[in-house]
């Protein structure tokens, strides 16, 4: 019977923790595996390979919290099987852009494998792969965006400076396109009085979203990475972690509703121009939120709840 190494992670020097996990790893002959024993969830290390190797290992927790994590981590013999869409956007942003062109969700709706990404979109999994390889050979990788590595707070200044920036510019626009196009077409297209309703209320629920982010969350997050024998705000931490995750979810499912509603934004023969540039507006609008909310969902929030867990 094989013996599986089992690495105590709080045992180790803090000095030499990350070069031990990875250089275990290195020494894997494929099909081999060890455990990580940890006090913390150690997925960030999951994420660090997947983003360095590539997809040639699989990561199942044994106990997941809320005071030990074991994880046994195999290095894989073929190709890929159990990855999901989200891990493999955290790892490398460039794959966001084709997921995102055959409409596949990698933020809120992220937790599915290629192979049922792959049916959702109704395109084989080998066309997916194929996508995906390519733009990765023919898009350089910028260190600038390789967000795994990045602290909380360089994640936060870049979410706020880049995302929540854009939301801000845009909702004025959008709200004007709007209302305009329902007032002209929506005598001969009834369903633009429901698209406009629907569309004004989901921009003020998250201009509300991002008030709390900026004013709550995030400062939250900020003062347990810089001050971590404050414990006044590692509850607060986790609770508003949950909200803003499901309030992602309901914006997800709303903006599916939009796409319903407006059959993913096809323009009638009778669309001016407003209504070609809304529909467009409407389009990169979506778009820049999914990453959005990827960046927080998958690589923020999982960083936030890591510091609390090795805080208590």
């Amino acid at each position: 019977m094989t013996t599986i190494t089992t690495l105590d992670v709080p045992a180790l020097s803090p000095a030499i923790r990350h070069q031990t996990l990875i250089q275990t790893f290195e020494a894997l002959l494929p099909g081999d595996s060890f455990i990580i024993h940890n006090d913390h969830d150690p997925r960030p290390l999951y994420y660090e390979l997947l983003s360095k190797k590539g997809n040639i290992l699989t990561f199942e927790y044994l106990q997941d919290g809320p005071d030990l994590c074991r994880v046994i981590v195999k290095k894989r013999t073929q190709s890929p099987d159990q990855i999901t869409v989200a891990d493999i956007t955290a790892a490398d942003y460039r794959k966001a852009e084709v997921f995102g062109k055959y409409g596949i969700d990698f933020c809120c709706g992220g937790n599915i494998t290629l192979k049922e990404a792959a049916a959702k979109a109704n395109i084989t999994e080998e066309t997916l792969l194929s996508e995906l390889e390519a733009i990765t050979k023919n898009t350089p990788f910028q260190l600038a965006k390789n967000f795994i590595n990045q602290t909380a707070d360089e994640l936060i200044d870049y979410i706020v400076s880049t995302h929540h920036r854009y939301v801000k510019e845009n909702i004025p626009v959008i709200e004007q396109l709007v209302t305009k196009v329902a007032k002209v077409h929506g005598a001969e297209q009834p369903e633009l009085q429901h698209f406009e309703a629907g569309t004004l209320a989901f921009l003020k629920d998250l201009q509300l979203h991002l008030h709390k982010e900026e004013h709550i969350l995030f400062p939250a997050i900020l003062q347990l990475e810089k001050e971590p024998h404050d414990t006044s705000g590692r509850e607060l931490v986790l609770s508003a972690v949950k909200v803003m995750r499901a309030e992602h979810e309901a914006s997800g499912e709303e903006l599916q509703a939009f796409r319903q509603l407006t059959n993913n934004y096809t323009l009638p023969e009778s669309a001016c121009n407003t209504y070609a540039f809304l529909f467009n507006k409407m389009k990169e609008f979506e778009a820049d939120l999914l990453i959005h909310i990827h960046l927080e969902n998958n690589i923020l929030f999982p960083k936030a709840v890591q510091l609390e867990q090795q805080l208590s």
